[in-house]
C-alpha cells in the first residue's frame, strides 16, 4: 500500500506520529463522531487534535482520487492553510495522511488543531434570550459577508460547519469541514448561490440575510434574490427527498 502524507512544518516534530495514525486511528483517543466520517479527539505529545478519517467515499471517486483530483483530506489540508492565510478563523490543519492501493484511495485522514467551541447551531438554539440570538446571527451574517468578500465560498455552508466561541465584546466564528471550498470573485450571483444553502428556519434566516444585505448596494433586491433562490432551493430539497424515497427501503 502506497501512502501520501504532509505534515505543517510547524508541527514538524509530530511527523512520525502523524504518518502512523492510520495504524492506532481505531484505538485512540475519544470518538465525538461516527455517522458519514469518523471524528476522534487525541493528543499528539500534549498536542489536542482532531483526526478525521473519511469513510463514505464511493468506489468511483476511489479511483478519481488515485488518479485525477485531491483527496478530501488533501483538499482540507490545503484549503484550511488559504483560509488561514486570508484571516479566516479556522482550526489550524496539522496534516493529511491518504493510503492508495495501486488502483484507488483506501483510506484518508485530516488532522487538525482541537477548537473547543460549539457550533453556531447550537448556540442559536441554546441561545437565552431572543435578544442574544439575533445578537449572533447578525455577527453570524457580518462573518460571512467578511468571508465571501474575501473570495471563499464554503460549499456546504451548513450551521454545523461553523463553530462559536462568545467573546467579551462579540462572537468568533471558525470554519471547519473544508474540504468543499471555491475560492473566486465575490460576484452578487456566487454570493446568492452560496446563502440559498443555509440551514436555518425562516425567521432566523431573515435576520440572517436583512444583516448580510445591509453591506450591499440596493439591499432590497439583493434581499428579495435570496430569498427567492432559498424558496426554490427548499423545493428542490422536498423534490429529491420524495425521489430518494422508494430506494430507502433497499
Amino acid at each position: 500500500m502506497n501512502i501520501n502524507y504532509l505534515t505543517n512544518p510547524d508541527f514538524k516534530d509530530l511527523e512520525f506520529l502523524i504518518k502512523n495514525i492510520p495504524e492506532n486511528f481505531d484505538s485512540t483517543g475519544i470518538v465525538i463522531k461516527n455517522d458519514r466520517n469518523e471524528i476522534r479527539i487525541t493528543e499528539l505529545n500534549g498536542i489536542k487534535v482532531v483526526a478525521k478519517s473519511f469513510k463514505k467515499v464511493t468506489v468511483a471517486n476511489r479511483i478519481i482520487y488515485r488518479f485525477f483530483r485531491k483527496s478530501k483530506a488533501q483538499r482540507a489540508y490545503e484549503y484550511g492553510l488559504i483560509l488561514k492565510e486570508k484571516g479566516i478563523n479556522t482550526p489550524l490543519p496539522v496534516g493529511y495522511i491518504d493510503q492508495f492501493s495501486r488502483f484507488k484511495l483506501k483510506k484518508s485522514y485530516f488532522i487538525s488543531l482541537f477548537v473547543d467551541n460549539n457550533s453556531v447551531f447550537t448556540a442559536i438554539k441554546e441561545a437565552a434570550t431572543e435578544a442574544e440570538r439575533e445578537t449572533i446571527l447578525k455577527e453570524l451574517a457580518q462573518f460571512i459577508f467578511q468571508t465571501h468578500s474575501k473570495g471563499v465560498f464554503h460549499r456546504d455552508l451548513n450551521m454545523g460547519n461553523i463553530l462559536y466561541e462568545k467573546k467579551e465584546n462579540s462572537g468568533q466564528f471558525h470554519l471547519i469541514d473544508n474540504n468543499r471550498m471555491s475560492f473566486r470573485k465575490p460576484s452578487l450571483s456566487a454570493r446568492v448561490n452560496n446563502l440559498k444553502y443555509i440551514n436555518l428556519p425562516i425567521e432566523q434566516y431573515a435576520v440572517l440575510m436583512v444583516e448580510y444585505t445591509r453591506f450591499l448596494e440596493n439591499p432590497h433586491y439583493v434581499l428579495r434574490r435570496i430569498l427567492h433562490a432559498q424558496e426554490r432551493q427548499i423545493k428542490v430539497k422536498k423534490i429529491l427527498n420524495i425521489i430518494k424515497k422508494p430506494f430507502k427501503i433497499f
